[in-house]
């Protein structure tokens, strides 16, 4: 005995109002986590973005969300985590990009942090995002600090060159 067109019509739309059910839900804890983040109860923050993300574990929106409430918090294994999840599920994502390029530069992996910098500056049609130029500000001041730290390096390498002569010396 085969389903009739109207049971078939029952059960989409009881499904369907389940998931607008759980987009209400979602939306909700996104919002009242933003609110949290805004009011500096970046732990409540969190909580509420992840318990959003389990919702809809595919929202990047909402991942983007929680990475920046773990790199506030100083979590940055977590967003670190977060945003390369992200980048997983899109390699071009801005945000993330320019994200993971600040945790690496926190870090001091200045290398590491020019390698997101440059991938979003390859997209140079999006050039007129605020986080393209940020991008370019960012990779200059990481290119420019890398340099320094070499030429502190060959200082030193030559001061101490200079001291193990002396020390045969004398």
């Amino acid at each position: 005995m085969g389903t009739s067109r109207e049971e078939i019509q029952k059960e989409k739309g009881a499904a369907q109002q389940k998931m607008e059910e759980a987009r209400a839900k979602t939306r909700a804890l996104f919002n009242q986590a933003q609110e949290a983040l805004a009011k500096g109860e970046n732990e409540n923050a969190i909580s509420l973005f992840e318990a959003a993300s389990n919702e809809e574990k595919d929202n990047l929106s909402i991942l983007y969300a929680l990475g920046i409430g773990y790199a506030i918090e100083g979590k940055l294994s977590e967003a670190t985590g977060v945003f390369m999840k992200i980048l997983d599920a899109d390699p071009l994502h801005l945000g993330a990009l320019l994200r993971l390029g600040f945790i690496q530069e926190t870090r001091g992996m200045l290398p590491a942090a020019a390698q997101p910098y440059r991938r979003l500056l390859l997209q140079k049609e999006r050039g007129d995002a605020p986080e393209y130029k940020e991008a370019s500000a960012r990779l200059a001041a990481v290119t420019e600090n890398l340099k320094r730290l070499r030429e502190a390096e060959r200082h030193e390498k030559r001061g101490l060159a200079v001291l193990n002569n002396l020390s045969e010396i004398a």
